[in-house]
């Protein structure tokens, strides 16, 4: 069964330099910092009441309203980082799910948690923010080279959720089936060294793709 295992929220917050981590040398300023809550919460258009974003240029707003990580990954990360406290929303996701990855759910894939409706839009792009928390030079480029990126919601339906939540998938119809894309197929597109034209252009026709992935996509492959 697909599951909403834990909801994590968080607002920015300033860190102060460390120069005991090599990673932390100068003050920043982040959101990853996402704390467990228990019972519902009220998910409105642009994310859940009470969670916010540090870079609004890069996170959050209604394309990117909820960053979503699979449970079944944290081993994988407990191992490489060799940190025991590797949890639900240690990559400072708001949903952390079971029973769904990258390569089950696709861009334009619709859900029904609790009473709150969502549609799946984007991989996200592991930044250097997530390297800073967990001091790891390595765990943002493993994150993309293994696909493990997570991915982002917008909200459908305004709504409330809690942990526990069944989440209901609906059945995509005939014409999305067969321009369906898998978060892992959107990834392998955008990073893959020689772009693949045909199937880009066809990703860029997905109209649930985000505004802010086309352009990426566009402006990457443009360059390439």
């Amino acid at each position: 069964m697909q599951t909403l295992e834990s909801i994590q929220i968080g607002m920015p917050k300033d860190m102060d330099a460390d120069p005991a981590l090599p990673l932390s040398s100068k003050p920043w300023r982040s959101a990853i910092f996402k704390t467990p809550v228990l019972g519902e919460v009220t998910v409105g258009l642009e994310g859940i009441i009470g969670d916010g974003q540090a870079d609004l240029k890069h996170h959050g707003g209604s394309d990117k309203a909820i960053c979503v990580y699979p449970t079944e990954h944290l081993p994988f990360w407990r191992k490489q980082l060799d940190r025991a406290d590797f949890g639900p929303g240690a990559f400072g996701e708001n949903f952390s799910v079971a029973g769904l990855d990258e390569f089950s759910v696709a861009i334009g894939d619709r859900w029904r948690i609790g009473t709150a409706m969502f549609e799946v839009s984007q991989p996200r792009q592991p930044c250097w923010k997530l390297a800073r928390r967990w001091q790891s030079k390595t765990i943002t480029p493993q994150a993309i080279d293994t696909g493990k990126t997570g991915w982002y919601l917008r909200v459908i339906e305004t709504g409330t959720v809690q942990s526990g939540d069944e989440i209901v998938s609906f059945p995509v119809d005939v014409a999305a089936a067969e321009n369906r894309f898998s978060i892992a197929q959107a990834n392998r597109l955008f990073y893959q060294p020689k772009p693949d034209v045909a199937a880009i252009q066809k990703l860029l026709e997905v109209p649930q793709l985000s505004q802010a992935w086309g352009s990426d996509l566009e402006r990457k492959f443009e360059s390439d």
